[in-house]
């Protein structure tokens, strides 16, 4: 990649005077006035210690006009594929290198950092940076570098010969990145001025080992217009290229910034190259896997002859209704011009053409010297990028003044209550009067870019002002409006996430000499017809999964899951199992249930994602499988964690091996946590008094509890539905007696978990029922336990309050000076169907399920089709470990993990769960007490298990 600013001397500092790799903790910055500052991150972007305010500062110091290069280190670096890399260092996640360098001018500087990421956890590289011991800015105190992907090598092809993504693995090669900003509010790398002088400049790692290359005290681009740029085109003699167009396939990226940017095949058009109206082919890269600010798609390139050349692309972009989508252009790395900061594509249902040119169509020319060149580019907010910043800002302000407004009048006021909120709460009429000003001209100024269009944008800018100016124009009602405040600010901090939204697809790029009038020809209406046509035809032949290569099979295997996880898991078997056992298996994506195909005689050899209930279920019928007479089952029940086989034994044996886990974990919200001043609690006592301060200030903490309202809800195990499990644990209770012939939930300390449970309840009036991500996301239910996937949810669609949040340990029990912080679990299991005749071959298959490559992998790829959102729930703690976590947050899931304590499933304990939920309710109606009601639902449960039992005792018998 081209590193070198045409006409600009680049100073190249050979002498590490100072680099020194410190072995030490990742801790914060100390201010001057030594005391520790904890910084987080930053929402108020007006703060004055904000990257904005640092940058209207300096924004009239001038730009330098020389990069000083400076070694990453003296050692060499060997990658896996043995490259040698000489004068890097190597920095551990938690240790620091600092190097100290000259500048030859006052000036405002971009930092770059040559790095590359060793194969690893998956995590973009974070770091901190310090210029001269101190941060420049708050952002400087988590700033993001991306971890680089391409393709894996060989096409992939199912068994019917369609085509799908290949697989994304570490690029392992370094990358020059400017530091800058990752929500995509700043469009350009961030800028650091320097006095003339000495500096140092120190870089921390959060939590990745990275190696350094080299770092770049580099002069900001010069981003001159284009019509500068052309001029100087003259004035070199530059004329178009010879020759023919330069065609970019767009699949054939070299480097993405993600992995979810991955080759996709559209079978709908005959437009993206190449095109099949029968089988499935890569034919395009982006959609909506492609839309954040900061992803990157870098193409190489070769160029044959030296010239001047246009820019041409056929896209898709069919997802931003009635507005654009924008791309940075960068050739060699490096903006070639102004306008090129901004590529716009419009809106549109089907594949178009696009040409860089200006207002008057003219094409925008770049000039390209023979050889090897790379074109990136990269998703940006563009020209909404002022919007979003002022939006973020605006939010930030209205979330604060819903929280003062609810620690007063709580969410549903009494409007027969004076509250006199303009009195209660300082600045609160200018507050309302500056926000609802500030909405206007917003909305002024987005119905500006979108041509006079009146956009569900705007009209959502315009009723959050409105609910604004109504409760400053009556202000002794204000509280009339708390409603209509709360659902139209949720509307409009939405926006935060749908305008950060820039999806693409891109089927080709054209480079053409700039004397060449030639554009690519679009397919006509009867081309287009017939592909339709064709397609038609096509839909009644074609069946996902019938094998058309193999012939016979040794394995069936039924999955009802969605297509995009069926096609990956198919493609992995064909990668990964198949070739390197021999076993050909046939993939049939179906609804049918597992029992239908039994009682039919068509059952498959296994299945997967068995419901908790259903392994113990189809055990004591006789359908499933004896694991552990598999002579390697102990080894490989290693895998898991310490009882995660437990809700699969049944009569001395085991019928399936865990392949998904779920389990509680603590959110909270570190910023309402601190201003009301309430440490995170550990223990149940801390919690409840915690609770108690939120409850003053007319908040609430939320504890999990799902209502019974299906067969399906049963089957989630008794574990997965609420907290009594956990609770009854911690106080050292069991859920079934030893010889699980019936419960224990008569004994004392059951009774006193149930009571302590339902408590929460009846005494401390927390809720049954809430959206507890909505209103943990507001801040008005800043306390809350739920399933630790609502992690991934919080990370990637909750964007106004990250940085915020945190997740800690479940609240736990004390004991003898510990604290026992025990929780059940919940999740599925896949198991061998007993009337398979190729147990051997099933037996291999859970293996290479279950194994950590393979669960890695098959994530990874899910992931990368649709978004970290989809993460997968992993049973096998090797491949969990090395998903993308933050590492401080994989801490406490690991921590979390290794306190999992599962809840046996026994004959009739599906109606376990009923009789807890029952008993449960008729102590919250008041019905009866928690002694009696649980007592009388125990006795039901336990009934229910001694017939089951009865039922079922000769094969019970005959298992023991």
């Amino acid at each position: 990649m081209k590193e070198q600013k045409s006409g600009i001397r680049k100073i190249i500092s050979a002498v590490l005077a100072a680099i020194s790799v410190i072995s030490a903790p990742y801790i914060s910055a100390v201010p001057e006035s030594g005391e520790a500052k904890e910084i987080t991150a930053v929402y108020n972007t007006a703060d004055e210690n904000a990257y904005r305010s640092y940058k209207e500062k300096y924004a009239e110091k001038a730009k330098a006009a020389e990069d000083t290069e400076l070694s990453g280190g003296e050692a060499v670096y060997t990658d896996k594929a043995g490259n040698e890399y000489k004068n890097t260092a190597t920095v551990k996640a938690g240790d620091a290198v600092t190097y100290s360098f000259y500048v030859p001018q006052d000036a405002r500087y971009n930092i770059k950092l040559s790095y590359l990421l060793p194969e690893g956890s998956g995590n973009d590289l974070t770091v901190k940076l310090l210029l001269d011991g101190e941060l420049p800015f708050y952002e400087a105190e988590s700033l993001t570098l991306p971890r680089m992907y391409k393709d894996s090598d060989g096409k992939r092809y199912d068994s019917y010969g369609n085509q799908y993504s290949p697989e994304q693995e570490d690029a392992g090669e370094f990358v020059t990145k400017a530091f800058g900003d990752v929500t995509g509010a700043e469009t350009l790398p961030y800028d650091f001025y320097l006095t003339k002088g000495n500096h140092n400049i120190s870089i921390i790692s959060a939590d990745e080992e990275f190696v350094i290359g080299k770092l770049i005290i580099a002069a900001p681009d010069a981003l001159i217009s284009y019509s500068e740029t052309e001029k100087a085109y003259k004035e070199k003699g530059y004329t178009s290229a010879k020759g023919q167009a330069v065609i970019i396939e767009g699949e054939s990226a070299a480097l993405k910034s993600t992995r979810a940017i991955v080759p996709k095949a559209d079978s709908t058009s005959p437009v993206p190259y190449p095109s099949d109206s029968k089988k499935q082919v890569i034919n395009y890269i982006g959609g909506s896997n492609w839309k954040s600010p900061g992803e990157e798609v870098i193409w190489k390139i070769k160029v044959e002859n030296a010239g001047l050349y246009s820019l041409g692309v056929t896209f898709k972009q069919d997802q931003t209704v009635n507005g654009y989508s924008y791309r940075q252009l960068k050739i060699d790395g490096e903006v070639p011009f102004y306008e090129a900061l901004n590529l716009k594509f419009y809106y549109g249902t089907g594949w178009k053409y696009y040409e860089f040119a200006d207002d008057n169509k003219k094409p925008y020319l770049f000039y390209l010297e023979k050889g090897e060149h790379t074109l990136s580019l990269t998703a940006t907010l563009g020209e909404t990028a002022q919007l979003y910043n002022e939006l973020r800002e605006i939010t930030s302000e209205l979330s604060d003044i819903y929280l003062e407004i609810a620690m007063i009048t709580g969410e549903s006021p009494d409007k027969n209550r004076d509250y006199d909120l303009f009195k209660q709460i300082d600045g609160f009429n200018d507050s309302l009067e500056n926000n609802r000003s500030r909405l206007t001209s917003l909305s002024d100024n987005a119905k500006m870019l979108s041509g006079g269009e009146e956009t569900s944008f705007i009209s959502a800018v315009n009723n959050m002002a409105r609910v604004l100016k109504s409760m400053a124009d009556n202000p002794y009602t204000a509280q009339n409006y708390v409603t209509d405040y709360y659902n139209n600010y949720t509307t409009l901090s939405a926006w935060l996430y749908d305008m950060k939204s820039m999806p693409l697809s891109i089927d080709r790029i054209y480079l053409y000499p700039s004397d060449n009038g030639e554009k690519p020809k679009m397919p006509g209406f009867f081309r287009k017809l017939k592909f339709g046509v064709d397609r038609f035809a096509v839909s009644f032949t074609s069946e996902y999964g019938e094998n058309k290569k193999s012939g016979k099979t040794d394995l069936k295997i039924w999955v009802n899951w969605g297509r995009d996880q069926a096609m990956v898991l198919n493609s992995l078997i064909e990668e990964s199992f198949t070739s390197e056992t021999g076993i050909k298996v046939n993939l049939e994506l179906t609804d049918a249930t597992l029992v239908k195909g039994i009682l039919s005689g068509n059952a498959p050899d296994l299945s997967l994602h068995l419901a908790r209930t259903e392994p113990v279920n189809l055990a004591m019928r006789g359908a499933l499988y004896d694991l552990t007479q598999f002579d390697d089952y102990d080894e490989v029940l290693k895998r898991f964690g310490d009882s995660a086989d437990v809700p699969y034994r049944y009569g001395g044996g085991t019928y399936a091996l865990p392949d998904t886990q779920s389990f509680y974990i603590m959110f909270y919200r570190r910023d309402i946590l601190e201003k009301l001043e309430i440490p995170v609690p550990e223990t149940w006592d801390e919690f409840l008094a915690a609770t108690a301060v939120l409850q003053r200030n007319n908040m609430q903490s939320w504890i999990p509890y799902t209502q019974i309202t299906s067969t399906a809800t049963v089957n989630t195990g008794v574990g997965g539905l609420n907290l009594f499990a956990s609770i009854l644990q911690q106080h050292g209770g069991e859920f079934y007696n030893e010889e699980k012939n019936a419960t224990a939930l008569e004994t004392p300390t059951a009774l006193g978990a149930f009571t302590f449970w339902t408590d929460m309840y009846t005494k401390y009036k927390l809720p049954t029922t809430a959206s507890f991500y909505n209103r943990f996301r507001l801040g008005t239910m800043p306390l809350g336990i739920e399933v630790y996937t609502l992690y991934t949810t919080l990370t990637e669609a909750a964007p106004e309050i990250d940085g915020r949040w945190g997740i800690a340990l479940v609240p736990g029990t004390e004991q003898n000076g510990t604290v026992n912080h025990t929780v059940s679990g919940a999740g599925t299991g896949c198991g061998i169907i007993s009337s398979s005749k190729n147990k051997e071959a099933a037996w291999e298959f859970l293996k290479w399920w279950t194994s950590a490559d393979t669960q890695l992998r098959y994530n990874n790829n899910v992931e990368s089709i649709l978004g970290a959102v989809s993460r997968t729930t992993t049973a096998t703690l090797a491949a969990f470990e090395n998903m993308s976590w933050k590492r401080e947050d994989l801490d406490v899931l690991l921590k979390q993990r290794e306190n999992i304590s599962e809840i046996p499933e026994v004959a009739g304990s599906y109606y376990v769960s009923r009789a807890v939920d029952q008993a449960f309710w008729a102590v919250i109606n008041g019905e009866e007490t928690p002694k009696d009601s649980l007592s009388e639902w125990a006795e039901i449960a336990d009934n229910e298990i001694e017939r089951k039992i009865n039922q079922y005792s000769k094969r019970l018998q005959s298992n023991e």
